[in-house]
């Protein structure tokens, strides 16, 4: 177990006493301020490093002097000598170890709030010793060691550099997501404001929706009454020209009623003179379809009626003739067309044309007539 931020080779290398520069100051600084983990680290090491120099060195029995030296440190009665036999620089060795393993007994025993059974005087770890001889082993482990605690020391500051590139990471992604969540509590806030205002114009717009339903209901209730009234409307139009239809063809009706009637009140009138005489008209050769009669007032007025007449040629009229006893003999009485089915009805009122009339006759002539007869002759007046 380590503590947070170191590695483990660096114990083993504190332990044997080659941890150099900050790391050695740092580990020491946790061993005064009491760090158990440190403290337990650094205590397993020794004693690990003790078991192993014990079993990759042969036993070497210490000089007299040594051995002497630390049974009164440790204030022990002299023994049976362990380390005879074993050649110098073997008993130089064992010596380092016993003095490294009592100075790391004594300085535990010291740390505080950690109190030791003082079975040795406290002491400091001491600084590395020199082995008159290490061997092979130790070195290749120490090599190792150092070489893997580099790699250690490498991949730290890997570690260290990833962590930092990924708290920098975290830190804009956390200042992200504070921004979102600003973005998002004032959205929805403005979502609020917006359901506020709208639950405060729901009452408006039913109002202005039922509204506008009525509005639809007049509107279409208007359109209903205004199609009804163009139909109306229509209905009025084809009355009104049906009945224009039957005035105009009333008043044609009349019009030729009275053109007929006008000619019966003027024979009306006539009938009560006493010089009232009556001729017979009668066709000429080719026209035996021609019937009618003529009526004469002496010194007022001349009647002619006549049915049966045919059409003529484009340009030529019916023009009436009076023979009369005085000069001049033959006078015009006007030209006229025949109505439907080929009747007339000509009235002379002129008293001097009408003075000494003794018959009529109907020729046709040129479009304006004639001062003379010049065409055929279609009817003449005879007495009946």
């Amino acid at each position: 177990m380590t503590c947070e931020g170191k590695q483990p080779e660096s114990y083993d290398l504190f332990a044997l006493g080659v941890l150099d520069g900050d790391e050695r100051e740092e580990i020491q600084a946790h061993l005064d301020q009491g760090c158990e983990t440190c403290r337990d680290a650094v205590r397993l090491r020794l004693a690990g490093w003790s078991r192993f120099a014990a079993a990759a060195t042969p036993e070497a029995a210490p000089s007299a002097a040594l051995r002497r030296r630390l049974l009164e440190s440790v204030g022990a009665a002299p023994t049976r000598r362990r380390f005879a036999g074993l050649p110098a620089w073997g008993q130089a060795l064992a010596a380092c170890l016993l003095l490294i393993s009592g100075a790391a007994v004594g300085w535990f025993s010291h740390l505080p709030s950690h109190p030791v059974e003082r079975a040795v005087a406290p002491a400091a770890i001491p600084a590395p010793l020199a082995s008159p001889e290490p061997s092979a082993a130790l070195r290749g482990e120490v090599a190792r060691l150092t070489a893997l605690l580099d790699q250690q020391r490498q991949a730290a500051a890997q570690a260290r550099r990833e962590h930092a590139a990924g708290r920098a990471a975290l830190a804009s992604a956390q200042a992200e997501l504070d921004q979102a969540r600003r973005h998002t509590a004032e959205a929805s806030a403005h979502l609020s404001d917006v359901q506020a205002e709208l639950d405060r114009t729901r009452p408006a717009l039913a109002d202005a929706q039922k509204a506008r339903a009525d509005a639809q209901a007049r509107l279409d209730a208007a359109l209903s009454e205004r199609d009804r009234a163009i139909r109306r409307e229509r209905d009025l139009n084809a009355r009104i020209n049906f009945l224009q239809s039957r005035v105009e063809s009333l008043t044609a009706a009349a019009n030729n009623a009275s053109a007929q009637l006008a000619p019966l009140l003027r024979l009306a009138a006539l009938a009560s003179s006493p010089s009232l005489r009556t001729l017979r008209l009668q066709p000429a050769e080719g026209h035996a379809g021609i019937s009618g009669n003529a009526f004469l007032v002496d010194g007022s007025s001349v009647l002619v009626y006549a049915s049966g007449l045919p059409p003529l040629k484009p340009g030529r009229v019916y023009q009436l003739w009076l023979m009369r006893s005085r000069e001049p003999g033959i006078v015009s009485g006007g030209i006229f067309t025949p109505g439907p089915g080929g009747s007339a009805a000509i009235e002379v009122s002129s008293p001097t044309l009408a003075t000494g009339v003794n018959t009529v006759a109907v020729t046709d002539e040129p479009a304006g007539g004639s001062k003379t007869p010049t065409g055929a002759k279609f009817f003449i007046g005879v007495k009946s």
